[in-house]
């Protein structure tokens, strides 16, 4: 790729999760330290006073390897749980679904109707291999109901492609409830108390929190389709990229920082690498990963600082974000499914250790251990 095509797409890259054209006004437009009391009214200048910062990863993996349940569990992963992994990917890999949009998906099933088996492997997957709830034929199902008495041109709320998105995380066996039947949850950002109430929550042992989702309701499906994506190395920090969050996306770090002291990772570790939490931003079939690490210590000051301007942080809080993932495209798909199969085998580990660990009368070994890591 030249010089000019390799910009092109650098510009182009994200649009449908970053603002193309922020201007100084919109910047300023909150003139003093006063935030909405709920995060959905939350904007890009809020996220910047906190003194978050946004980090883009290309990869989804490489979000997910940041996570603090990750770094503390993966010592406790066996080669066979990995090829687990690994043989459940390449068993989906047998989905023939494979659609640039889902424009493009509903204009081929208003020519013909019969697309049985669209989304189920052409193999099976073994009951011993564990990880994977083989739902597949429900969401199929989810997804024919969503094609029928449609044409290409007609709107769908985006209250069903958040329905498609648990359905598809259903498959790998994990759990999560949707507004309205999640209570807001009441938090301090610079001495006010802030609501959130996520579109979804996802759920580990016990319930504790996983993941946050966000449901983007901002955008057409056509706004999405068609976006190239330029491969980036494992950490870009790009300037253009990270000053032009989107509303949609303030508002989620908003939900993953409500949520953060809920989160499995900080009910299990303590200090720094305790306050981090997982999420995803949906967007009709494009899925972002999300990652919130944040140390104890910001997430105090962001609790009680009163003074004006930005929270001043000696370790920045980071918000690592993913690239988006189309399930729809096979290349795509893979990536992201492998993502949450690992999110998935985290929390299988983490319920199997914790088990062992209260029969055995130590219910506090995850905090000891990750102390190891203060």
């Amino acid at each position: 790729m030249d010089a000019k095509k390799r910009s092109h797409a650098d510009s182009t890259c994200d649009s449908h999760l970053l603002q193309d054209d922020v201007t100084e006004n919109q910047t300023s437009s909150v003139a003093n330290d006063s935030f909405p009391s709920n995060t959905t009214d939350w904007k890009r200048c809020h996220i910047e006073k906190l003194g978050i910062k946004p980090l883009y990863r290309y990869c989804a993996m490489d979000v997910v390897y940041e996570w603090g349940l990750y770094k503390l569990l993966r010592k406790d992963v066996v080669s066979e749980e990995l090829n687990a992994v690994e043989k459940i990917i390449n068993i989906c890999n047998s989905i023939s679904t494979d659609f640039s949009s889902f424009e493009e998906l509903q204009t081929q099933f208003t020519r013909n109707h019969d697309i049985s088996n669209l989304f189920i492997p052409t193999k099976s997957i073994p009951e011993g291999l564990g990880l994977c709830s083989c739902r597949f034929e429900e969401f199929q199902q989810q997804l024919e109901l969503l094609l029928w008495d449609r044409t290409p041109s007609d709107q769908i709320s985006p209250s069903c492609f958040q329905t498609l998105f648990q359905g598809l995380l259903s498959i790998f066996g994990i759990v999560s409830r949707r507004q309205p039947d999640i209570a807001a949850k009441k938090t301090r950002v610079k001495g006010r108390d802030i609501s959130s109430a996520p579109d979804v929550i996802c759920y580990g042992i016990e319930g504790n929190i996983s993941c946050i989702v966000k449901v983007d309701k901002s955008r057409k499906c056509s706004d999405l389709d068609g976006i190239p994506h330029s491969k980036k190395s494992r950490q870009d920090e790009s300037p253009g990229r990270d000053k032009c969050i989107s509303d949609c996306f303030a508002q989620h770090t908003g939900d993953l920082l409500a949520f953060s002291e809920s989160s499995i990772s900080h009910m299990d570790i303590c200090g720094r690498a305790g306050r981090d939490i997982l999420g995803f931003i949906v967007e009709n079939t494009h899925v972002t990963v999300t990652h919130l690490q944040i140390s104890r210590l910001s997430l105090e000051r962001i609790q009680n600082s009163t003074g004006e301007g930005p929270v001043k942080h000696e370790e920045k809080p980071l918000l690592h974000y993913s690239r988006p993932f189309n399930y729809l495209k096979k290349s795509d798909r893979q990536e992201l499914f492998k993502a949450i199969l690992h999110v998935r085998l985290m929390l299988s580990i983490h319920e199997k250790v914790t088990t062992q660990r209260r029969n055995a009368g130590t219910v506090d070994i995850f905090r000891r251990r990750g102390c190891e890591h203060c």
